[in-house]
């Protein structure tokens, strides 16, 4: 019986263990390019089953310290776990749960998923040498298993990531796809294994290059061992011979000539070779781009122009573009130092400039901007380049006259700040319009583009109608005085910067300080762009000016709603008391709270870096001040609002009650999303005459009309106003003001 018992525990925990085999550790960004300590790392797990399967009490057991919530992956599907949520949303553009403690080596360690009981699921031990992808360590690029059904402890079924996030940090793209299926092939080249033959028999790879051979008839093996070809650099073996549809990779990371042999059928001529280089990328840099001729119907006279940059001569042949046009240089050799022009027509170049040109094969240039790419004939990317015909690109290229030109030979072409328009007259005039451009030859360049151009902060507040600011990944700078406190304090910046002439506030974030210590009162320049995280609209800083000190404050706003206009602003909370007092840890963490007026309940967040959390919960009424907030996880983004105090200041308790206006009646808004009128329910007689007025959310009155007295159907008409998110005052007759948040469609 004994025996019996054990059998059949045993057979339980391996069903347990086969059905947990479809989560596996599919992604890994373990050394993001960021200075100081990290905060884009990142582990990805996918459901690689037919079924959803629940993780709660699942964790970590090496790597980081994090055990699962209740929560549900369905088949095909992806969950992300990140060293930091705020950060990882600014980057990827997608949520996460965020781990308890710990962070990724980037010398390389076991990553270790247990179920709740304990049972190994996955595991993976990744490093930054040996087989596996260079592009990870440091430079940008996250580790993506090429197929979820491969063995994800063989360094070779892993690749550096090719999917781009359009983000950069420290000067490098990330490129990551969290979340999203993976986009990197299992192997750089395959190769059939048949009956006598490997086909094909000869290839020419670079270094770093992964060859898989695929059996498909027959049995057969791969035999490269050094004991046989002494002249392999290195060897390698799939084993003893096997029939079936067998695989076997091998990278190869070291250059030379490579032989190998099926034991079986060598006799009978079943030989491979192959051939290991390296593909340094020449210096080849792309100078010049006119991509919109002015007022010419066929475009003749776009061209693109490329500059050696090394003290030698260039190898040509097999060099072809990518993306942008289709064109492969012949059996040539580009001179040192030398510009060379590919056309779309070499004649009209010839004509109009008296510069001899290549043409391109196929394509023309977009122009609305496009991606220019050249690769060398074992495609290692030599140089591409995304250009753009709007901010921060040069918008005088766009057929106005001007080429685009490279101002900065040892810049990044990728970085927009590095071109400029083409200062070079050439005395061609078409349609009234100088061109300015100097194909073949060195340019002369000038940047005319303000990358940064200072806005008011209200400028930027505006939201649309499911409240995503409407200026999002504007690149900016605006200056206001700084209100709070830092809220990461290290080596990122998160705290509120406020216009008091237009009493608008915006949130600033940044992964690095840029050696500025957060001081309220402190006046500050902020260069970077609009970027938004759960509602909030705030700046992602790329630079930090300190323009004054000691600033004074604006009085707090008291409210009784808080709302799209409370955002970023410094509010005040009249006679409220706490909730429920057991929400207020107090233990030096952040954790959230509830008060209420006895009307209204409204929810206080306190955040670690702040001294309330490390104190008891306030007693009785209180006047609370602070910064108004906002943590909406779903579209539309109108809800999640919060008041956010500074310092143990903020509350004041009361030491007289203030007697107040008690309402006998709360008003509605319908229907609300509207197209063409509100109507408003809930009012009284008593509340007339009212005053009703209409402001956008840069707090300013576009809108103002009094009803004398209460009658049925009374409307207020919104029909003319654009499509986004707005807030309506209402003032009675008896003192009361309510204020209501409404959103307004298209039509």
């Amino acid at each position: 019986m004994k025996s019996y018992t054990l059998w059949l525990i045993g057979l339980l925990v391996s069903w347990l263990s086969t059905g947990h085999t479809q989560i596996v550790i599919n992604e890994i960004m373990y050394n993001p390019p960021e200075s100081g300590a990290d905060s884009l790392e990142f582990i990805e797990l996918y459901n690689a089953g037919s079924d959803t399967l629940s993780l709660h009490q699942w964790a970590f057991s090496k790597g980081v310290q994090f055990t699962f919530p209740d929560t549900a992956v369905p088949p095909q599907g992806y969950l992300v776990v990140c060293i930091n949520t705020r950060a990882f949303q600014q980057v990827y553009g997608t949520s996460a749960l965020e781990w308890e403690s710990g962070a990724l080596r980037n010398s390389g360690e076991a990553l270790v998923l247990v179920d709740a009981h304990g049972q190994t699921i996955d595991s993976v031990y990744y490093q930054p040498a040996g087989n596996w992808p260079a592009l990870a360590n440091g430079q940008g690029h996250s580790l993506e298993l090429c197929d979820p059904t491969r063995d994800n402890s063989i360094p070779s079924h892993w690749k550096a990531s090719q999917t781009s996030t359009q983000r950069q940090v420290n000067g490098k793209t990330v490129y990551a796809s969290p979340g999203a299926q993976n986009q990197v092939p299992c192997a750089d080249a395959v190769v059939k294994v048949m009956n006598n033959y490997f086909q094909p028999s000869n290839i020419r790879i670079k270094t770093g290059w992964t060859v898989e051979w695929q059996n498909v008839e027959g049995l057969h093996n791969v035999n490269g061992k050094k004991s046989i070809y002494p002249d392999n650099p290195v060897e390698f073996y799939s084993g003893a011979p096997q029939s079936g549809n067998w695989r076997f990779a091998f990278r190869f990371d070291t250059p030379g000539i490579y032989h190998y042999h099926c034991d079986v059928h060598r006799g009978s001529g079943m030989n491979g070779i192959i051939e290991v280089v390296n593909d340094t990328p020449p210096p080849i840099l792309l100078t010049e781009i006119m991509y919109n001729p002015p007022a010419l119907s066929d475009d003749s006279l776009e061209f693109i122009e490329i500059y050696n940059a090394g003290p030698d001569s260039i190898d040509m042949r097999g060099l072809y573009f990518s993306a942008g046009i289709t064109f492969h240089f012949p059996d040539t050799s580009m001179p040192p130092h030398a510009y060379w022009v590919i056309a779309k027509d070499s004649i009209a170049m010839h004509n109009v400039f008296g510069v001899e040109a290549f043409q391109w094969e196929d394509g023309a240039l977009s122009n609305g901007g496009e991606r220019i790419e050249l690769k060398t004939a074992l495609h290692t990317v030599i140089f591409s380049v995304q250009y753009d015909d709007e901010d921060p690109w040069p918008t005088q290229a766009d057929g106005e006259g001007f080429a685009l030109a490279l101002c900065d030979l040892h810049a990044d072409l990728e970085a927009p700040e590095a071109w400029g328009i083409n200062a070079h007259n050439s005395g061609v005039v078409l349609s009234d319009r100088t061109l300015f451009t100097r194909p073949g030859a060195a340019d002369t360049c000038r940047t005319t583009v303000d990358d940064y151009p200072l806005y008011r902060i209200s400028q930027l507040r505006g939201v649309d109608s499911v409240g995503l600011p409407d200026s999002i990944d504007v690149r900016c700078r605006v200056r206001g005085v700084v209100y709070g406190v830092d809220l990461q304090r290290g080596n990122r910046i998160q705290f509120t910067l406020l216009d008091a002439a237009d009493r608008a506030g915006i949130g600033v974030f940044g992964t690095q300080n840029y050696g500025y210590t957060v001081r309220e009162g402190d006046s500050l320049e902020i260069k970077g762009r609009v970027s938004f995280f759960n509602g909030l609209t705030q700046i992602f800083v790329e630079g930090i000016t300190l323009l004054d000190s000691m600033r004074p404050l604006v009085t707090p706003r008291v409210v009784t709603q808080l709302d799209e206009s409370t955002e970023s602003d410094l509010i005040q909370l009249r006679e409220v008391q706490l909730v429920d007092s057991t929400e207020w840890q107090g233990n030096g963490r952040f954790f959230v709270v509830h008060v209420t007026d006895g009307t209204n309940q409204y929810t206080v967040y306190i955040d670690d870096a702040v001294e309330l959390s490390r104190m008891p919960p306030p007693k009785g009424k209180f006047h609370l001040t602070g910064i108004g907030g906002q943590f909406d996880r779903e579209s539309p983004y109108f809800d999640g609002y919060q008041i956010v105090p500074r310092y143990a200041k903020d509350i004041e308790r009361i030491t007289r009650t203030i007697p107040q206006i008690k309402a006998t009646s709360t008003p509605i808004i319908v229907p609300n999303p509207a197209f063409s009128y509100l109507r408003i329910d809930g009012l009284t007689a008593e509340d007339f005459p009212l005053r009703c007025e209409v402001y956008n959310p840069q707090g300013i009155r576009i809108m103002s009309l009094v009803w004398k007295e209460k009658r049925t159907g009374q409307k207020i008409p919104i029909a003319h106003l654009r499509d986004g998110y707005y807030l309506l005052h209402l003032h009675t007759s008896r003192g009361m003001q309510y204020v209501r948040g409404f959103v307004k469609l298209a039509d």
